[in-house]
């Protein structure tokens, strides 16, 4: 059986799938005053790639790779060939350095949803492949 495509359609089900099931997530989430999305946008040649990740006390977190139906809380903008890089150089092992994006919105945000961040990655790191494009 072939790994997953990192931030494909199907990686990013999975993830929502073993999410959904997550009661520690969950349980960080409900601990939150609002609804926080965190949002990557990618510039990749003419177009715009999504990464998203909501947050909200109920059903917890979420991922998707949909434009966000509002502006996001946390936005974190770059190069999308330059994050796939840092991601395979993070998977690898290496030290790959800061992550390659300008923080922009609300940043305390990332402090505020920490404790839901790391569950849900606990609970949804999958084994993946990346593919350079």
């Amino acid at each position: 059986m072939s790994k997953l495509v990192f931030m494909s359609p199907e990686h990013v089900a999975r993830m929502n799938e073993l999410l959904a099931a997550d009661r520690v997530s969950q349980d960080e989430c409900a601990r939150l005053d609002r609804h926080w999305d965190m949002d990557y946008e990618l510039a990749h040649g003419e177009r715009t790639v999504w990464w998203t990740m909501s947050v909200d006390s109920v059903p917890g977190v979420s991922f998707s790779l949909e434009p966000p139906a509002q502006p996001a809380g946390i936005l974190l903008k770059g190069d999308y060939r330059a994050m796939m890089e840092f991601m395979r150089r993070s998977k690898a092992g290496e030290t790959p350095g800061s992550e390659p994006v300008t923080l922009s919105g609300e940043p305390e945000g990332m402090k505020i949803i920490d404790a839901a961040f790391q569950a849900a990655s606990r609970a949804a790191t999958l084994d993946t492949e990346i593919r350079m494009p």
